[in-house]
C-alpha cells in the first residue's frame, strides 16, 4: 500500500558524524525539495536512537516515534500495548483531545511497527505533547497496573468478555474481506509472522496474560529498536534536548533487538485455500463469497522495484479492473479488484474476484492467469500511460496534503523497518523506468511463472454448508476459529485465577526517576493563549462567461489545477434520486472517464447541502483535479459528465453499482442507524435516506440481484437524470493559479459550448467575450440573472423510517445512534459537545463499557446526532446519554476552560488552513460555507463561559427526551 508522504533518501549512518547536539551526533544534512527543506539525520549517542528532522518552515509541528513489534501470535498484544501507554491515569488520552490545540493525535499498529504520532502548531505545546507521549512510552503506568490492560486488553465482566481493543477487533471480525485477508496471509506466509493478525483475532485476544504483555513491552520497546521524526519548524535543540535529558539519558536497559524477520521460502507449486466466514443470522443477501489469486511478488527493500510492482498492480485495476472483465460477463463474480501490499517484507499482489459465484473457482483462476498471459504477450501500453500521469499528479499533490509530517513519519518508520524507501526519487525512476516491455516481464516474472502463489476461496458458512461441498482445488483446507465467547470466559477465568499472583512479579520494567509526570498539569496557560488570529480566506472571482457562471479562486495548488463543477438537483423527481446518486458517482469515475483524460484525481456525489434546520439545497458536485499540463484532461471530463448524447456501458455502470454496494456492506451496521436517525429528525435526513441511506442500498441490492433485465430500465433512469442536471443551473469552480486559470479559461470552449446548448435558457446567448466583475462578497447581481434559469423545486413525499435494528455478522457488536434537534448552532455548543465527548462519554462508554469509539456531533441543521461504535453494551451507552445534561451542570474550572476553548477553537479554525480553501470562493457564494456564521461561531467559542452549560443542559435534556434511536448489531442481541 502506497503512502502519501514521498521521501529523499537519506545517507547510510556510516557517513562521518558532522556535529554535535543535546546528546545527539548529527550525521547526515541533505537538501530536501519534496518537502521545501533540509532532511537532517541524528543518532542518539549513548543508545544509538536515530532521529529524523525534516527541517522546512511548515508551521505544523510533527513528531512521529516507531518500534518494531512482529507479531508471534493472534492475542494482539502490540495493538493492546498501544492502547495501554496512552491511556493511563497519568497520560489520559482523552485529556490530550479536548484540552490541547493538536491538529493530530494518535497511534497505529501495523503488521511489522508500532508508532505514536503528533502535530500541533504551537511549539510550546509540541514540546508538552513530545513529553506526554515519551512518558506514557518509555515510563508507562501500564507496565505496573493491571488494570490498564484489563480496561484496554480485555476482561471478563457480568456480561461477558469486554475491553476496548477486543470489541474493536470483533468489529474488524464483522467484515468478510477480513476473513479474506486472513486466508491469503496464512496462505502465503504459514512459516512467518504475516500468518497472524497483529490487531488481535477476538478468538485468542482472552488468552492474553499480564506476564506476556508486559514481557512484549520489555522485547521491543527500547531506543536500539526505535527511530523518530520530527518535521516542521522548530527549535531542534529543544527538541533533542527534551528527548535525550529526560528519557534516553536515564535509560539503563539497551535490550538486544529482535531478530531480523526471515522470508517465507518460496513454494514449489500454487496453494489452494477454501475457507469461510462466519454468517450472520439475518444476513440473507449479505453473504457475498469471494476468490482470489495471490502472489508473493518480491522483497520491499528494493525500493523501485516496489514502486514498479505498484504501477504495475494499478495498470491491471485500471477503470474497476476492466483488463479481467470477461470473468464479469460471464457472470462469475460481480467485480475483479487488484491489490497490492508494499508495507510489508515480502510484497504482495492478489486478484480478487468480489461477490464470486465459488462453484466457479477454478474458471475465474484460469481466466486470471489467461488474461495475465495477455498481458505477458502485449502489455497494455495505454492503459500504462494514464497510471503513470496519475501518479505524477501524486508527487505533485503531496505539498497540497495536511499533516504531511506525520504521512512523513509513517514512511520513515517503515523504511526503518523494511530497509527502504518509497520516497520522491524511487517513484519518479519507477516511472522513468516502467514501460510496456517491463509490464511484459513482469506480467511472467512476478506473476505467471511464479509458484509463491495461492488460490482462496472465501464462502459464508452456513451458505456453505447449504449448498453442499464446494470444490477445493487441492484437495487442502484451512483451520477454522471463531469466537466462542462462553467457552473463552469459563477457561481465561481459570488462567486468571492462576496466574494473577505471579504477573506483578514479572514486571521487569523499573521507571527512570521518581514522580511521573502528570497530563493535567502540562498545559497551564493564561487566558488569552488561545486567542489566535484568524485564518485568511483567499481572494476569488465570479463571473459569467460565455453563458456559464465561473468562480476562480486564486490559491497556490503547487501546479495542480482543479475544477469542480456544481449542478441544481432541485428539479429531480423522487423515483430518480437514487439515479441520480449512482450518476454522480459515475461522472468522475474510473471506470467511465474518457480514455487518456489524464486525470489525477475525480469524485462525484449528489447530497443535500444544509443550510439550516429542516433546510437543504440538493446538489452534484462533480470535481476533476489534474496537473496544470494536463489542463485538456479537465475539460475533456467535464464535458463528457454532462454530454446527453454520450451512451452508458454496461459493464461499467454494473461495476460501479457492485463497488458501491460493497462499499455499503463493509459499513452497513454503522451507515444504516445514522442515516435512520438522520431521517426521523429533519427532511434533509430523509433525503440522505434516499441518496446514500437504507433506501440506496435497497436500490443497489434490487438492480443487482436482476441486472441483465433491468439495464434497459437502468440506462433510461440514468439518461432521463442526466438530462435533467444537465438543463439545471451549472456553476463551475476553478482553483489554481491565475495563469492556469487564464489556460483554463482559453481553452474550455467545449465545455462552454455543451453547457450552452443543453440549458434551459442560454442566459447571455451570443456573448463572446468574458465580464471580467471580481468578487470577494456576494455576486447577487449575477444570481439574480441566474435564477430565471433554475428549475423549479419538487416537492417530496419522503416515508419517515421507524427506529429500527441493523444486522451485523457478530454479536455484541453494535452502534448505538441516538439523535434530536436543537435551535440554534453555536460556539457554546461545540465546547459542550466537547466536554461530553472526552470527559463524559469516554470514561463512561469506552473506558468503563468496552466501545471502541463514542461520539456527539452537532451538526448545522440543528440535528444532534450521538453514537457509539463497536459497542457491547447498548442499555449502559444510553444511559450515558442520559446523563449528558446532569453532567454538563456540574460545571469546569477556569483553567480547564481555557484549554478546551482552545481545542475547539483549533479545530474550528481548519476550515480556513489551506488544504480547506480549494474552491474556496463557490462554496461560499453558492451558501455551502458561511463565512458570517463561522465568524459569529468562532467569537461565540471565545468567549464561552463555565456558566453557558447551564443553558446547554436544559437544551441537552430536550434532546435525549424527544430523541429517536437505531442500533445496528445482533437483531437477537
Amino acid at each position: 500500500m502506497k503512502q502519501t508522504a514521498i521521501f529523499v533518501l537519506l545517507l547510510a549512518i556510516t557517513v562521518p558524524r558532522l556535529a554535535f547536539a543535546q546528546g545527539f551526533s548529527e550525521v547526515s544534512r541533505t537538501p530536501s525539495p519534496q518537502y521545501d527543506g533540509h532532511i537532517v539525520e541524528y543518532c542518539h549517542d549513548k543508545t544509538g536512537l536515530k532521529l529524523i528532522h525534516i527541517d522546512n518552515d511548515d508551521t505544523e509541528k510533527a513528531f512521529v516515534i516507531g518500534f518494531r513489534t512482529p507479531a508471534t501470535d493472534d492475542t494482539g498484544v502490540n495493538h493492546i500495548i498501544e492502547h495501554c501507554l496512552l491511556n493511563s491515569k497519568a497520560t489520559p488520552f482523552s485529556y490530550l483531545m479536548n484540552h490541547t490545540g493538536a491538529t493530530y493525535l494518535n497511534a497505529m499498529t501495523f503488521s511489522d511497527f508500532t508508532l505514536y504520532a503528533l502535530a500541533d502548531r504551537s511549539e510550546t505545546e509540541y514540546l508538552e505533547l513530545m513529553r506526554v507521549y515519551l512518558d506514557g512510552i518509555f515510563f508507562p503506568t501500564a507496565m505496573r497496573s493491571e488494570d490498564i490492560f484489563s480496561r484496554e486488553g480485555w476482561r471478563v465482566t457480568d456480561t461477558g468478555l469486554n475491553g476496548t481493543v477486543f470489541n474493536e477487533m470483533k468489529g474488524v471480525y464483522c467484515n468478510d474481506e477480513t476473513y479474506l485477508s486472513r486466508a491469503i496471509y496464512a496462505s502465503l506466509f504459514p512459516d512467518t509472522s504475516y500468518r497472524y493478525d497483529s490487531g488481535g483475532d477476538p478468538a485468542f485476544i482472552p488468552t492474553l496474560n499480564y506476564k506476556d504483555f508486559v514481557a512484549a513491552y520489555a522485547r521491543y520497546y527500547n531506543p536500539n529498536n526505535a527511530i523518530a521524526l520530527a518535521y516542521g519548524k522548530q527549535d531542534i535543540g529543544k527538541t533533542l534536548d527534551l528527548i535525550d535529558s529526560r528519557y534516553l539519558s536515564k535509560l539503563t536497559q539497551n535490550i538486544k533487538p529482535p531478530a531480523p524477520y526471515v522470508n517465507q521460502e518460496a513454494f514449489d507449486r500454487t496453494a489452494t485455500v477454501y475457507s469461510h466466514y462466519p454468517l450472520p443470522d439475518l444476513a440473507g443477501a449479505n453473504a457475498p463469497s469471494s476468490v482470489a489469486l495471490n502472489f508473493v511478488t518480491h522483497e520491499r527493500k528494493n525500493a523501485v522495484l516496489s514502486a514498479q510492482m505498484e504501477l504495475l498492480a494499478a495498470t491491471l485495476n485500471d477503470r474497476g479492473g476492466y483488463i479481467f472483465r470477461d470473468i464479469v460477463k460471464k457472470g462469475w463474480a460481480e467485480r475483479v479488484n487488484v491489490e497490492y501490499n508494499s508495507m510489508a517484507y515480502q510484497c504482495v499482489l492478489s486478484v480478487i474476484a468480489q461477490n464470486a459465484d465459488p462453484a466457479k473457482a477454478k474458471e475465474i483462476n484460469d481466466a486470471v492467469r489467461a488474461t495475465l498471459a495477455k498481458i505477458a504477450s502485449q502489455g497494455a501500453q495505454s492503459v500504462l500511460s494514464d497510471v503513470k500521469k496519475r501518479y505524477e499528479y501524486a508527487l505533485a499533490s503531496v505539498k497540497n496534503e495536511p499533516r504531511k509530517g506525520i504521512e512523513a513519519g509513517i514512511e520513515q518508520v517503515a523504511a526503518f523497518v523494511y530497509g527502504a524507501q518509497m520516497d520522491e526519487n524511487a517513484y519518479r525512476e519507477a516511472i522513468s523506468k516502467t514501460n510496456n516491455a517491463f509490464l511484459k516481464r513482469a506480467a511472467r516474472d512476478y506473476l505467471l511463472d511464479n509458484n509463491h502463489s495461492s488460490v482462496v476461496v472465501l464462502t459464508p458458512k452456513s451458505a456453505a454448508r447449504a449448498a453442499g461441498v464446494i470444490p477445493n482445488l487441492s484437495g487442502e483446507s484451512n483451520a477454522e476459529c471463531y469466537c466462542d465467547e462462553e467457552a473463552l470466559i469459563s477457561e481465561t477465568v481459570s488462567i486468571g485465577d492462576k496466574e494473577k499472583d505471579n504477573q506483578n512479579k514479572n514486571n521487569t520494567i523499573t521507571p527512570g526517576y521518581e514522580g511521573e509526570f502528570s497530563a493535567t498539569s502540562a498545559f497551564d496557560r493564561s487566558n488569552g493563549d488561545f486567542l489566535r488570529n484568524i485564518p485568511q480566506a483567499p481572494h476569488y472571482t465570479d463571473e459569467i462567461i460565455s453563458g456559464a457562471r465561473v468562480i476562480h479562486t486564486n490559491i497556490n495548488t503547487h501546479g495542480i489545477s482543479s475544477l469542480h463543477m456544481y449542478l441544481d438537483a432541485s428539479a429531480l423527481p423522487q423515483e430518480l434520486l437514487g439515479y441520480a446518486q449512482i450518476l454522480a458517482r459515475m461522472m468522475a469515475d474510473d471506470s467511465t472517464l474518457p480514455q487518456g483524460a489524464n486525470i489525477g484525481a475525480a469524485s462525484g456525489y449528489l447530497s443535500a447541502d444544509r443550510m439550516g434546520e429542516n433546510g437543504y439545497t440538493p446538489r452534484v458536485h462533480v470535481v476533476f483535479r489534474a496537473l496544470d499540463d494536463d489542463m485538456d484532461g479537465l475539460i475533456k471530463s467535464a464535458a463528457n459528465a454532462i454530454d446527453t448524447s454520450a451512451s452508458f456501458d454496461k459493464y461499467a455502470v454494473y461495476d460501479y453499482l457492485a463497488r458501491a454496494k460493497t462499499y455499503m456492506d463493509n459499513d452497513y451496521e454503522n451507515i444504516m442507524p445514522q442515516a435512520s436517525v438522520s431521517a426521523r429528525l429533519n427532511e434533509a435526513g430523509r433525503y440522505e435516506c434516499y441518496t446514500s441511506g437504507p433506501q440506496y442500498y435497497a436500490l443497489l441490492a434490487g438492480l443487482l440481484s436482476d441486472y441483465a433485465n433491468v439495464w434497459p430500465t437502468i440506462s433510461e433512469n440514468l439518461a432521463n437524470a442526466r438530462h435533467i442536471l444537465a438543463e439545471s443551473d451549472i456553476v463551475l469552480s476553478f482553483s489554481g493559479s491565475r495563469a492556469a486559470y487564464d489556460r483554463f479559461i482559453n481553452e474550455a470552449a467545449p465545455l462552454f459550448a455543451i453547457i450552452k446548448t443543453q440549458a434551459k435558457e442560454n442566459l447571455g446567448k451570443g456573448e463572446s467575450q468574458r465580464s471580467a466583475v471580481k468578487r470577494d462578497a456576494s455576486a447577487n447581481d449575477q444570481n439574480d440573472q441566474l435564477a430565471d434559469r433554475a428549475p423549479r423545486r419538487v416537492v417530496y413525499d419522503f416515508l419517515i423510517p421507524r427506529p429500527t435494528g441493523f444486522p451485523a455478522p457478530q454479536s455484541s457488536t453494535h452502534v448505538v445512534a441516538q439523535g434530536g434537534v436543537f435551535e440554534k448552532y453555536t460556539g457554546s455548543m461545540l465546547v459542550a459537545a466537547s466536554l461530553i465527548n472526552y470527559d463524559y462519554l469516554w470514561g463512561l462508554v469506552r473506558d468503563e463499557g468496552g466501545a471502541y469509539g463514542v461520539r456527539v456531533s452537532p451538526r448545522y441543521d440543528g440535528v444532534m446526532l450521538l453514537s457509539s461504535y463497536r459497542d457491547p453494551q447498548v442499555e449502559k451507552t444510553l444511559t450515558a446519554y442520559a446523563g449528558i445534561a446532569d453532567f454538563l451542570r456540574k460545571g469546569q474550572n477556569v483553567d480547564d476552560y481555557n484549554k478546551i476553548r482552545s481545542h475547539v477553537l483549533a479545530g474550528w479554525d481548519e476550515q480556513l488552513m489551506p488544504h480547506n480553501l480549494w474552491d474556496y470562493g463557490a462554496r461560499l457564494e453558492l451558501g455551502i460555507f458561511d463565512y458570517d456564521l463561522f465568524s459569529r461561531v468562532r467569537s461565540e467559542i471565545i468567549e464561552t463561559k463555565p456558566e453557558d452549560l447551564q443553558f446547554a443542559a436544559e437544551i441537552w435534556e430536550d434532546i435525549i427526551h424527544q430523541g429517536v434511536i437505531a442500533i445496528g448489531g445482533q437483531l437477537n442481541d
